[in-house]
């Protein structure tokens, strides 16, 4: 299918459209074959049997009908092809809604104003298809063009019969002059029409001349030809009035340039000249041949009968050339030289001079350098043929030569054909007159523009042979003497006396002069304006640029400039830029022509000071110096700033980013040159070289910002950015090229300096976002989409931008750099203007949509939508007011069109993207979903204007690769956003599942040696693939992958659509998952390593997969077969968790492997944290085997690791050590075995951890370090051959490094977390003899004293104790630290120490106990206990650590006597204490309140129920979480019960053993065993004053048969609760019913086990204590027997209960199905209640026979 219009195919040909393809290109050529063949002419005229056809037809009614007919009429345009024109006007040019059109064709004037558009619309049909003919007549013999191929092949149909295609441009240039205008035309429609005949004249005649640049325009063909243009007047003569139509004469103008160019082409000049030295070649000239003398002969009186019109003379001189190349030979000449001085007269190179200054033949365009060619061969054939000096004013002949040498190919051609012929002639006449005429460097400054052209013409001025000089009339005689010549000779000067020239200047360059010693001759001669001349032979040691040099110095040696040194300014100024055009096309030059680049600095510094500065001369200097400065950026501009030139900092505030608006700026020579200069002259030639300068700033590499440019750039925009558009300006386009010059800058400055903190770009972007809104961007941006249309295609005619139009492009970027990234967070005035003040200008930005002729204009329309839709607070959508709908329109109509640029669609789909998250209103309107309601349900649907329509065309066309991942992205977004109205609506499109997910069913292929496993979709990607099309590939499959992880998150897995399961499945089916990771097991090595793209979409890609996986894993793991593990694993077969866990342990490595880049490191962080999410989730999944080999490939990855820098290696650090340890923990619970050497692998790079990365910033579960700690800790927990570990400490010095880290985070009081870690390690390694002795050697215990000490005062300032009353204690809670935990994780380790070393470890304990005895003491109060749950881990701590140490209490006691009894009255009193609060249900209720109202408990707390909540009698059972108590409860009532039997433990220590009650006499030492407790059994207080009594033993006992009682199966299931409070008051229960108990829980054993150990202790406490008792001779024999008769009740009464509670359960143990304890095997078998000469039940055997002699006693 061809092109829907002629604009669409212009773009197709010229590459501006998303065609790029030669074939598809080609494909649109052969359907356009017809129309591109018949050009204009494919448009008909009227006739009435098209009319009949079209009435007739039926298609066509009503008010359609009646605007078709006079569009028809109206255009003169056959009836059958209107409505196609009409429909393409639809398409593409009209702007409005179909229903707007509706309204405007019912009336007579709306149908004439629509009739106006559509006339507009076919005269811009009529140009495109003419561009298009002439663009590839111009290109289809262009090696280098790339569609070369394509148009040579259209161009060979065309011309298949050459005359018809040719004859047929010429008729319609015919009609395009006869042909009148259309009846009843407005004014403004009569200049409308006169103006497109006059530019389809144009164009048809460029066609021709390009036509004829390829192909042989015969003899009798060109009479005819000439005669038809000489009849037309070469444009004057026309039919349609033009005399009044403004620009009607530079169109008539042209189109007599082109006449005029078309015969000279036609006449074949080139090859005459080619021949010119052989003349009987000129024979086969197609005018020259024998016979053509007929047609020659009409031609010659033709031409004889011209009359003087400008247009004509080059034809008449290339005539007359023609006829003297053919009669040369012949006497008779007469005729020829009467025709070229004809030529002459009438002013022919005034005219070519002028012609080839004409826009319309700028170089870019084909016809420039077509018109460049024939002029040039004209001029050539002139001066071989004749003497410059014939031929009129030499400066129009050097101007000419000048400006045809810019096009490159004439360049080449002149060096080939030398100096000798044709222009070369030119070239060597004015090197007679160097260095006192400019003529040379004006023809030397065309031939340098290209890098071979430029060595020439270096070599050509370094090996200069002469020079010349006036004829120095005064030193006639003195020091030169006249020499005779022959006859017909010219005179010669000699030397009688050496003659230097320019002596002070070569002194002042350190040259050598120009010297001339005696009896050198020179030349005398006649120059150009009769002067007369000497030629001197120049000295070797001298080259023409030095004679250069040597001028420039004279310049600067005269002082002051006036009128009589304008000759010299110019010479100087026109040798600085030949000088500047060389070294920019040869920079090797540059060090060659640094005596003259140098000087530029004295001149800029001696010159613009002047009162009247010549600022040409100044412009061309500093241009210079900007060519230098692209390469010696910084030298260039250090010593320009030295010459007081550019403007400089007068403030002393160091520049920075928040104080540029009150840095001072002077203005320097450069603004008093503008102020004085140039602003009153009108002219900036000064200020647009500084913008050039200034452009070298923006170079890659220039990131350092000098003072200079600095300075520089701030006063640019504050003087002459804000202030331009007040200036005056001499010429009409000199505003627009300052605009131009400025734009540049800003936009090159941005964009180079967007990513550094403090550069240009942001000085640039803060002067911008803070001037004015009527004197920055936003006046740019409001020209209106019609006068930009109308600009455009004005400019089209001369192939250059318009400025309005460049500016407004330039605007646009600029405008999108400035909101893509603000200096500021602020909302700056500019985005402050657009979102208050002038909000039309976002509906003008967002109506250059309708911008068809430059694609960048509604690219960057676009880019700054988007930027609008994320950066500024305002709606889009009501900015675009009621054009809204016509504007989407537009938008969905250039996302829908095949031929429109990919960069545009990828725009507009960014701007949906946006609109879709930001923007609700403009999404909406894009959108458009409509609703149905059916049956009582809703149904979504898409409206026919929705954007989803095109975006699915796109998802599932194969020819639109790289609009994949756009398009995919905005699906992601609709996701994202929860659109679930849209959502319906495109699950509802038949196979959406399937066309979205077509990018996962081939994983993209990066290594040569891993092909593709598909090969016929479109999106397969092999080793040959581009960076682009990885990156295409990769973010497509990116995006697909977050769509089905959302789908999958938001759907539950029943209510998934069956589209998508059984895509899902069968992606499982065929290894989906196992190739994706294989995918990411290969970085993108073999894709070149700058393509930073391709690293970006792949970690995108990383973290698209592993978002992907994490749902799949969470929300769906039946569908993906993650839900149980493989029944029979084994290394050749592992399960799916741990194949998968082993791919991406591979692919981790593989990116660490690669070259280090932020890319790489990020791909190889998202994977290690996807590795740690799924061995969380399959932790229960992985089989124990496969542990040990997923570790020992941790120290391969850590090994790439320790390469990165500790920013790049901290998340990764983290993720890695994370695993490690959950794989760890693992292998622990599953009791599988790690090798040694995977752990210890891993020791050297904890250490290196533990070194390098330190970022106190983050919480500790985001520090490697810490990781790394935690890792190293559940490491060295279950090591029992210590050997290897220590060697591989001290190679790391590891156990030193940790001590020194506590110690200097101790003495700086920080990071309490990772003091934390390290005594976890410290822990672990604490229970091993050689790990503590190695702890100890280190001086671990050292640390552990003064440092903590001082560290913990500062950190722990414990609330002082209040008052108590008794049985309710007043609390004053203090929230818990980090630092409590350093606390009691110190005393572990010292307890440990003490544990695993005894006495040796004991000297440095006793100094650590001396510095914290105060603080060990305080721990154990139980006010401090109970205010929260970690003061009373502290507590425990302490106690646990007093326990170990009171194993040597007497070296205690020696050492520490005061601490020694401290220790024992607080045991005491804590344990008394603690034994009150575990028997009272309301103090413990009370204590958990008073934590919840202090914030000391976790969030998850509530509060305990009350009395009404609880049982039948209102109580409730204290030792369960049952009746509404919390797990905060549970916790307070274990840790209570921990530091009970702690509180036992040591007073053990001052007590008689078990050993020793049963082997003691009548008495015990009663210096060895005190009497603790007051003998009495009195029930215990929390007051510390009073002194416990056996009562608190007692009581503790009764916890214990408590907690026996409570845990105990036989009674839960009974239901009989236990209504007393004290064992002595229990009843005896009936026997145990029947039924079979349950099992016990581990909570319960672990209770039950407790419950004995409390039991047991208290029991031998209270009977050692007792025995204490009764020796001691400090109580009354009255007191002993009263306590002898409660304790023996108590005891009884226990042991009773106690045997009660073992007969129950062992009288049911044959039917229980739990096995036996050790208790239950004690009584197996036996009958009657008595304790067993078990050792379980020693204790109480021994306790049983103690209360009985109790009551003997008694």
């Amino acid at each position: 299918m061809a092109a829907s219009s002629n604009r669409s195919l212009w773009r197709v040909v010229t590459g501006h459209s998303a065609l790029r393809d030669h074939a598809l290109i080609e494909r649109e050529l052969r359907d356009s074959l017809t129309r591109l063949r018949e050009g204009v002419a494919y448009y008909r005229p009227p006739c009435p049997a098209s009319e009949k056809k079209i009435r007739d037809g039926g298609k066509l009614k009503g008010n359609k009908l009646t605007l078709v007919l006079e569009i028809s009429s109206h255009l003169q345009l056959d009836q059958e092809q209107a409505p196609d024109l009409f429909e393409g006007f639809l398409i593409n040019a009209h702007l409005g809604t179909l229903g707007e059109l509706r309204e405007r064709v019912r009336s007579e004037g709306g149908r004439r104003e629509v009739v106006e558009e559509v006339a507009s619309y076919y005269h811009s049909e009529r140009l495109h298809l003419l561009r298009c003919l002439k663009h590839m007549l111009g290109f289809w013999q262009d090696p280098n063009h790339p569609f070369r191929d394509v148009y040579s092949v259209c161009i060979g149909e065309i011309t298949k019969d050459e005359k018809s295609f040719i004859k047929s441009l010429w008729s319609q240039y015919q009609a395009a002059v006869d042909n009148d205008l259309p009846s009843q035309l407005s004014v403004s429609e009569e200049t409308q029409w006169s103006v497109q005949r006059l530019v389809e004249q144009v164009e048809l005649l460029e066609a021709i001349l390009l036509y004829y640049k390829d192909f042989v325009h015969e003899g009798a063909e060109l009479v005819c030809h000439a005669q038809q243009l000489w009849k037309n007047g070469c444009g004057l003569r026309q039919s349609c009035p033009v005399s009044l139509v403004d620009g009607a004469e530079l169109l008539q103008r042209h189109i007599g340039h082109l006449c005029s160019l078309i015969l000279v082409e036609s006449l074949d000049l080139e090859s005459i000249l080619a021949h010119l030295e052989d003349p009987g070649c000129l024979e086969d000239h197609h005018l020259l041949k024998s016979d053509s003398s007929s047609e020659v002969e009409q031609l010659d009186n033709l031409f004889s009968k011209w009359g003087d019109q400008d247009c004509l003379t080059p034809v008449l001189l290339s005539w007359a050339l023609l006829q003297f190349a053919k009669q040369q030979s012949h006497t008779d000449l007469e005729d020829v030289r009467l025709l070229g001085n004809r030529a002459l007269s009438g002013g022919v190179f005034q005219y070519v001079r002028c012609l080839l200054g004409s826009p319309f033949f700028s170089r870019e365009r084909p016809v420039g350098g077509a018109c460049r060619s024939v002029l040039h061969a004209l001029l050539a054939l002139a001066l071989s043929q004749f003497s410059d000096d014939s031929l009129g004013d030499r400066q129009d002949l050097v101007a000419i030569a000048s400006l045809t040498l810019t096009h490159p190919p004439l360049r080449l051609q002149f060096w080939d054909q030398g100096l000798s012929v044709g222009v070369g002639l030119l070239v060597n006449s004015s090197l007679s007159h160097f260095p006192s005429s400019s003529s040379l460097t004006s023809l030397l400054l065309s031939l340098a523009g290209d890098q071979v052209s430029a060595g020439h013409v270096w070599q050509l001025l370094a090996s200069l042979p002469r020079f010349t000089e006036k004829l120095p009339h005064r030193e006639i005689g003195t020091q030169v003497k006249v020499v005779t010549a022959d006859e017909g000779e010219a005179p010669m000067l000699k030397v009688i006396k050496p003659r230097s020239f320019y002596t002070s200047e070569a002194r002042w360059l350190g040259l050598h002069g120009v010297v001339l010693g005696n009896g050198v001759c020179g030349e005398v001669w006649e120059g150009w304006e009769g002067e007369e001349l000497v030629s001197w032979p120049l000295p070797h040691s001298v080259s023409g640029w030095d004679l250069l040099a040597l001028e420039i110095v004279r310049l600067l040696q005269t002082c002051p400039l006036d009128s009589s040194t304008d000759v010299l300014v110019a010479r100087v100024t026109g040798s600085i830029r030949l000088v500047t055009q060389l070294v920019k096309s040869d920079w090797s030059l540059a060090a060659e022509l640094h005596h003259i680049t140098s000087q530029a600095f004295s001149m800029v510094q001696r010159f613009a000071a002047l009162p009247r500065p010549p600022t040409t001369l100044l412009a061309s200097c500093v241009s210079c110096l900007a060519v230098m400065a692209t390469n010696n950026t910084a030298e260039t501009w250090l010593t320009l700033g030295q010459t007081g030139f550019l403007p400089y900092l007068s403030s002393s505030l160091p520049p920075s980013h928040d104080n540029l608006e009150c840095l001072s700026v002077a203005p320097g020579n450069y603004g008093q040159l503008l102020k004085m200069a140039e602003c009153p002259e009108g002219g900036y030639p000064v200020t647009m070289a500084m913008l050039d300068l200034l452009a070298t700033t923006c170079l890659p590499g220039n990131s350092v910002v000098l003072r200079e440019q600095l300075a520089t750039v701030i006063y640019i925009m504050r003087e002459v950015f804000l202030s331009c558009h007040k200036w005056k300006f001499k010429l009409r386009s000199g505003r627009r090229q300052l605009e131009l010059g400025l734009l540049r800058f800003c936009h090159d400055t941005l964009q180079r300096h967007r990513d550094s903190p403090f550069s240009l770009g942001v000085v640039v972007a803060t002067q911008l976002l803070s001037c004015p809104g009527e004197q920055g961007l936003l006046p740019l941006l409001s020209l209106p989409v019609s006068t930009l249309n109308s600009l455009h295609s004005a400019a089209l005619g001369t192939s250059s931008v318009s400025p309005a139009v460049e500016s407004v492009r330039l605007s646009l970027s600029i405008l999108n750099l400035l909101l893509h990234a603000p200096p500021t967070q602020q909302s700056s005035l500019l985005e402050w203007n657009l979102a208050n003040t002038y909000p039309h200008i976002v509906s003008n930005i967002a109506s250059y949509i309708y911008h068809y002729g430059d694609s960048r204009i509604p690219i960057g329309a676009t880019a700054v939508l988007t930027r609008l839709c994320q950066a500024t607070p305002l709606s889009v959508f009501s900015c675009l007011g009621t054009d809204a709908v016509v504007k989407r329109d537009v938008f969905i109509s250039r996302l829908s069109s095949r031929v429109e640029e990919e960069e545009l669609k990828r725009g507009v789909l960014g701007l949906l993207t946006e609109a879709v998250s930001l923007q609700p209103a403009l999404a909406e309107l894009f959108l458009s979903v409509q609703s149905s309601s059916s049956q009582g349900q809703v149904k979504y649907s898409l409206g026919d204007s929705s954007c989803l329509h095109a975006v699915m065309k796109i998802v599932s066309s194969p020819s639109s690769p790289p609009l994949l991942p756009p398009s995919l992205h905005l699906l992601r977004s609709l996701w994202h956003g929860r659109r679930d109205a849209v959502l319906h609506a495109l699950r509802g499109i038949p196979s959406f599942w399937k066309n979205v997910t077509t990018p996962l069913s081939d994983p993209p292929s990066f290594s040569s040696h891993k092909p593709s496993k598909r090969s016929g979709l479109p999106m397969d990607l092999f080793s040959e693939s581009s960076p682009e099309e990885l990156t295409n590939q990769m973010m497509a499959a990116c995006h697909v992958m977050h769509i089905v992880a959302m789908e999958m998150y938001y759907v539950i897995q029943d209510k998934l659509d069956d589209g998508l399961q059984s895509i899902l499945k069968d992606f499982v089916s065929k290894d989906g998952i196992k190739n994706w990771n294989e995918c990411l097991l290969y970085p993108a090595k073999d894709v070149s390593q700058s393509s930073t793209a391709v690293l970006q979409a792949q970690h995108q890609l990383v973290i698209g997969w592993k978002t992907f996986l994490m749902v799949a894993t969470s929300n769906q793991p039946a569908l993906f077969g993650f839900t149980s593990p493989s029944s029979h694993p084994s290394p050749s077969h592992p399960s799916p968790p741990t194949h998968i866990i082993t791919d991406i342990v591979c692919a981790i490595e593989s990116q660490l492997a690669a070259p280090v880049s932020m890319p790489t490191v990020a791909m190889a962080t998202e994977l290690s944290l996807l590795m740690m999410v799924l061995i969380k989730k399959w932790k229960s999944n992985l089989p124990g085997s496969e542990v040990g080999d997923l570790i020992g490939q941790f120290s391969h990855m850590m090994s790439h690791v320790v390469r990165l820098d500790s920013t790049q290696a901290s998340s990764l650090c983290l993720h890695l050590y994370t695993s490690a340890h959950l794989l760890l923990s693992l292998s622990h619970a599953n009791k599988v075995s790690v090798e040694t050497r995977f752990l210890l692998g891993l020791v050297p790079f904890l250490s290196h951890t533990l070194r390098c990365h330190h970022d106190n910033s983050k919480g500790p579960s985001h520090r490697p370090d810490i990781q790394a700690m935690c890792l190293l800790s559940e490491m060295v927990g279950g090591v029992s051959d210590w050997s290897p570990w220590l060697l591989a400490f001290r190679n790391e010095s590891l156990i030193p490094l940790l001590i020194q880290s506590v110690d200097e985070r101790l003495k700086m009081q920080t990071d309490e977390a990772l003091i934390e870690a390290i005594l976890g390690v410290f822990v672990a390694m604490a229970s091993s003899q050689p790990a503590a002795e190695a702890l100890l050697v280190s001086g671990l215990l050292q640390v552990l004293s003064l440092p903590l000490a001082s560290c913990l005062d500062n950190k722990l300032n414990p609330a002082p104790l209040t008052s108590k009353l008794p049985g309710t204690p007043v609390l004053k809670p203090h929230p818990p630290t980090t630092w409590s935990s350093v606390w009691q994780l110190s005393l572990r380790v010292a307890g440990l120490m003490c544990h695993t070393l005894s006495h040796l470890s004991l000297p440095s304990l006793l100094d650590l106990v001396g510095t914290h005895q105060l603080r060990i003491t305080q721990g154990l109060d139980v006010m401090v206990a109970i205010t929260s749950l970690s003061s009373l881990e502290t507590t425990t701590s302490s106690l646990f650590f007093l326990c170990q140490l009171l194993r040597h209490r007497r070296q205690l006691c020696f050492s520490l006597p005061s601490f020694h009894d401290t220790a024992l009255s607080a045991a005491l009193s804590l344990l008394a204490a603690v034994a009150t609060i575990l028997c009272r249900r309301a103090t413990l209720k009370h204590i958990v309140k008073t934590m919840h109202a202090a914030g000391l408990l976790p969030s998850n707390y509530c509060p305990p129920p009350t009395k009404r909540g609880c049982g039948k009698e209102g109580k409730e059972d204290i030792w369960t979480t049952g009746c509404g108590l919390n797990s905060a409860l549970a916790r307070l009532q274990s840790g209570l019960l921990s530091t009970l039997l702690s509180c036992i433990a040591i007073v053990q220590h001052f007590s008689p053993s078990l050993s020793d009650i049963v082997t003691a006499t009548t008495q015990l030492d009663r210096d060895e065993y005190p009497c603790l407790f007051l003998p009495a059994v009195t029930p215990p207080t929390v007051d510390q004053t009073t002194p416990p009594s056996l009562g608190a033993l007692t009581t503790c006992l009764s916890i214990g048969l408590e907690l026996m009682r409570k845990v105990d199966p036989h009674q839960r299931v009974s239901g009989t609760p236990n209504k007393s409070k004290s064992p002595a008051k229990t009843p005896s229960s009936s026997k145990s019913p029947s039924k079979s108990p349950r099992p016990l829980t581990p909570a319960e054993r672990q209770r039950q086990r407790e419950a004995v150990a409390v039991m047991e202790r208290s029991a031998v406490l209270c009977v050692g204590q007792s025995l204490c008792a009764l020796a001691s001779h400090a109580h009354s024999t009255h007191d002993l027997q009263l306590m002898s008769k409660e304790l023996a009740n108590e005891l009884s009464t226990f042991c009773h209960s106690l045997l009660l509670i073992l007969n129950r359960r062992n009288t049911s143990s044959a039917s229980s199905q739990t096995p036996p304890t050790s208790y239950q095997e004690a009584w197996s078998g036996k009958a009657g209640l008595a304790f067993l000469e078990t050792r379980e039940q020693v204790v109480f055997r021994v306790t049983d026979s103690f209360s009985k002699q109790l009551l003997s006693f008694h």
